[in-house]
């Protein structure tokens, strides 16, 4: 999460951004340039992870038939699922995918004007427990997760049960309060539909399978790819 301070820190550091456009040098409020800029101040206030800014549809190679049939056609439909607090749920391995494609969907939210807010279940914990002594930093993340689309990444089993019970209770009351707000929640986990009641409880596990579009990826892990080492390696310069 970054407070309101560091996203004017990093408006100000974009600032000069426009003048480096080989369109207007700087100059056309109404350049592309500018609109940028914007969509990046953005997508860092939303905190999507950097390495997911810029991510194409033609960069997808795995998991492509749940890219297109599902995450495509939510992106493309962003005003009803915002309007009826339509959300999703990926499962599957790590590296199968899903945190790209959440990421697709909310650099898209951005392009059509919704601010969303994407975090793990880590760093929700450690945000939420940072509140205690923090009451700036508690009011801005209860800003955060009133976002148009909020992204909960990383929802393994292994945190929700190691955690305390008030970890818990502020995950059902976050899943709870978007859910009867009709405000989009998406969620990417490695449990599968048949133990969530057995992992997260009974009230959670109906919560889930309410207004949620819900997928399974299928495995493999992206980030041992060939082709991504491949490139790393041409990159800088160690395949001769």
């Amino acid at each position: 999460m970054r407070s309101e301070h560091d996203v004017d820190e990093y408006e100000i550091k974009q600032s000069n951004r426009p003048h480096d456009c080989k369109t207007c040098k700087g100059l056309d409020s109404k350049c592309e340039c500018r609109r940028e800029v914007y969509r990046d101040i953005k997508k860092y206030e939303a905190c999507i992870p950097l390495d997911h800014w810029n991510a194409t549809q033609r960069e997808i190679v795995h998991n492509v038939a749940v890219f297109d049939k599902l995450i495509v056609k939510y992106a493309d439909k962003l005003k009803m699922a915002y309007n009826r607090g339509y959300g999703l749920i990926l499962f599957g391995e790590p590296g199968s995918g899903k945190t790209t494609f959440l990421c697709y969907i909310l650099v898209r939210a951005i392009e059509k004007g919704y601010l969303p807010y994407y975090t793990t279940f880590a760093r929700l914990d450690h945000h939420l427990k940072a509140g205690f002594h923090d009451p700036a930093a508690a009011r801005r993340l209860e800003t955060m997760l009133t976002s148009s689309f909020v992204a909960i990444d990383d929802m393994g089993k292994e945190n929700y049960k190691g955690g305390d019970s008030y970890f818990r209770a502020q995950f059902e009351r976050i899943l709870r309060e978007r859910y009867e707000d009709n405000a989009p929640t998406l969620l990417a986990t490695n449990s599968t539909p048949e133990v969530w009641a057995e992992t997260y409880g009974a009230s959670i596990d109906s919560l889930l399978h309410g207004k949620f579009v819900i997928a399974a990826m299928e495995p493999g892990d992206m980030r041992r790819a060939k082709e991504v080492h491949d490139k790393m390696e041409t990159e800088m310069g160690l395949r001769g």
